[in-house]
């Protein structure tokens, strides 16, 4: 094939997709909502979401009617709950926990026809990830003069661990240990009204952001011509750390009239 004077070769599994592919999620989800000793409310939510993705794989070798390849499957689900109240402290102190749990399996099959997902001829590769997150938080809303001033924090305690296995050489079997990280999150932002018409706003934070099972666990191997093996391998990183950040906001909002703002 000629490419704007450039030889380039081609095979037909250059032109195949991950095929065929399924995705699909269910999601449950609900909550209550209450007033306690008549002036606390109160908020419960929960949540659950199943996901179900499975994919084939061309080999270099395969062609668009058939050839070897590989199945990957890869369930996953997450579930989260929270308990938040607003307390009648100062102008509000609004107060609550969290929970988060992420559980991954993942799989990978030899197939002796891509296209067929049920010609599995050996289960190459598997890893499974759970994580898990309980955090507590609190805002308080403060009054000073005509500045509206909101100081706040988060904990996150986060906790991980996983397995991976691979039965093709190298043959790999190991279990990692489960690894934990707690973090404090503090966040402080004002709002100043100097005229009816104006609001000035500011605020600086820290934020905290733990890697997922898909960073940690999970290995993916694509066929890839390009590639002086033939495949493509996209490895986890189980010693991958959690990120943490400082971000700052600075905004106003100038009313002209009813109809027009700045």
């Amino acid at each position: 094939l000629g490419i704007d004077g450039q030889r380039v070769t081609l095979t037909e599994s250059n032109l195949v997709t991950s095929a065929p592919l399924r995705e699909a999620t269910t999601r449950t989800y609900g909550g209550a909502h209450g007033v306690i000793a008549g002036r606390v409310p109160v908020t419960f939510s929960a949540a659950y979401a199943g996901r179900a993705n499975r994919f084939n794989t061309a080999s270099t070798s395969a062609t668009w009617q058939g050839g070897t390849g590989t199945a990957t499957e890869s369930p996953n689900d997450t579930a989260d709950a929270s308990l938040v109240a607003t307390l009648p402290v100062g102008r509000a102190l609004v107060a609550g926990v969290a929970w988060h749990r992420e559980h991954l399996e993942r799989e990978g099959y030899a197939l002796s026809n891509w296209r067929d997902r049920l010609s599995r001829t050996a289960r190459n590769t598997g890893a499974t990830g759970t994580g898990s997150m309980v955090s507590g938080f609190a805002q308080q809303e403060l009054a000073l003069g005509p500045v509206a001033l909101y100081a706040g924090g988060r904990v996150d305690h986060w906790a991980s661990s996983g397995s991976y296995f691979q039965t093709t050489a190298p043959a790999t079997d190991i279990t990692y240990p489960t690894r934990t990280r707690t973090s404090f999150s503090p966040k402080v932002s004002a709002v100043y009204r100097p005229l009816e018409p104006l609001t000035l706003r500011a605020s600086v934070g820290r934020s905290f952001r733990a890697p997922t099972n898909l960073d940690m666990y999970s290995t993916t191997v694509i066929a890839a011509s390009q590639s002086s093996t033939g495949f493509l391998t996209t490895e986890g990183d189980p010693n991958m750390k959690p990120e943490t950040g400082t971000g700052y906001e600075a905004g106003a909002e100038w009313r002209i009239t009813p109809r027009f703002r700045f």
